[in-house]
């Protein structure tokens, strides 16, 4: 099963990435990305609820088709935020489009919510010159007002808006 969600889910990203490009029709990525991220804890035998940063992003590693996709780079104690990067590459990289990145990792937010944590994108593939996304996690019970996302940071210079 495992072999079969590695041959899809890059066709997945890439018809979902291309969906959430668009301004009427991408509003309806978001809810797909949502199921299918139900449909992968459902096929992984559900997902695992974490108490703490760590726990959740390696929880977020091991419902991904490949753990080479993913990395996690720190875990902060005292923030008690995980650190880690999305290293498969993304089909909206380069495009300055940060609301489409925003709708297609709803899979990956709705993934932590299961698990009770928060994934926030707080720099994206998207942004020109950027190869990898960077992630934070934290526990559900904690704020994330201080984790400003990618898509709420602004324009971007030399991208015209969307």
């Amino acid at each position: 099963m495992r072999r079969l969600i590695r041959k899809v889910f890059p066709v997945a990203l890439e018809a979902s990435a291309w969906l959430a490009q668009f301004p009427v029709l991408g509003e309806a990525t978001a809810p797909v990305m949502v199921v299918l991220a139900r449909l992968t804890g459902l096929i992984q035998g559900g997902v695992r609820r974490g108490d703490d940063a760590g726990a959740l992003a390696e929880e977020w590693r091991r419902l991904m088709p490949s753990r080479g996709m993913t990395a996690l780079n720190a875990v902060d104690a005292a923030s008690e935020t995980a650190y880690g990067e999305i290293l498969l590459p993304c089909p909206l990289r380069g495009t300055g489009d940060l609301r489409a990145c925003y709708r297609l990792m709803a899979y990956d937010r709705e993934l932590l919510r299961q698990a009770g944590g928060h994934l926030v994108v707080v720099r994206s593939q998207a942004e020109p010159g950027v190869a990898t996304c960077q992630v934070a996690i934290r526990p559900a019970r904690l704020p994330t007002g201080d984790l400003v996302p990618a898509h709420e940071r602004g324009p971007l210079p030399g991208v015209a808006p969307a």
